[in-house]
């Protein structure tokens, strides 16, 4: 029975003006689930672990190896060592380019904060106009407004499960992000496609989801396990 762990990354700046970087929380968070991991006894070597290529990952996965080294919290740059594997199949897909896709104000980051600033509720805006976006998207098809379609999307993550399937190790942790995540979980669970979002806005930041590969097949074994903030809630993020 392989073991796959998929890991969401730490909180990063989602709004501003480059969110593939870690917060001061998200470097936290990445540290704490390393010590919660190695004091319950799951641990991982260099070669039992995979990362999609984009900073944040590789910033997860520095400070999540510190702590499954009890070492102190250094907050370090988007670059990790070769020993690691790192794939682009499990990178996430373009927010921007979708939300320009639906509007064209919404291209950068200070685009679509000045559309929300205009709303009477902000939170309840982002959250109706981002949903329009991610369903636009999935019921394009080949699109060439989209830098990636949502067919495309869904075949690079699927691609990049297999790869790990097809690995030896009986254990594997992959650093990635919500949306692929939520992506094998819709697919995994045989939910409708609509359903993707759903999943996608519960995730925690460095949240755990656990995929099962054995005889029967793959199975989802569990989904956003954040039992490591349990006694720091200020910890448990969604962004």
């Amino acid at each position: 029975m392989q073991k796959i762990y998929l890991l969401r990354h730490g909180q990063a700046g989602f709004g501003e003006a480059n969110y593939d970087a870690l917060s001061e929380t998200g470097y936290r968070q990445a540290w704490r689930l390393g010590r919660f991991l190695t004091n319950n006894g799951i641990g991982f070597t260099p070669q039992q672990i995979i990362t999609g290529t984009m900073a944040r990952h590789h910033q997860t996965f520095n400070a999540l190896w510190q702590g499954l080294n009890h070492q102190p919290l250094k907050q370090a740059a988007g670059t990790i060592s070769e020993d690691i594997e790192q794939s682009a199949d499990w990178n996430e897909y373009d927010h921007h380019n979708i939300l320009a896709a639906l509007n064209p104000d919404f291209e950068t980051p200070e685009g679509f904060r000045a559309y929300l600033h205009k709303q009477s509720d902000p939170r309840v805006a982002f959250a109706e106009t981002f949903s329009q976006a991610v369903e636009k998207w999935i019921g394009a098809g080949q699109n060439k407004a989209y830098s990636e379609s949502w067919a495309d999307f869904c075949a690079r993550v699927k691609q990049g499960l297999k790869a790990v399937t097809q690995k030896q190790q009986h254990k594997l942790l992959v650093i990635t992000s919500g949306g692929p995540i939520s992506l094998l979980a819709q697919h995994l669970l045989g939910v409708e496609e609509r359903q993707f979002l759903n999943l996608n806005w519960v995730l925690a930041n460095c949240g755990i989801s656990r995929v099962l590969n054995g005889r029967n097949g793959l199975r989802l074994s569990s989904l956003n396990d954040y039992t490591a903030f349990e006694a720091t809630p200020e910890l448990i993020t969604y962004k």
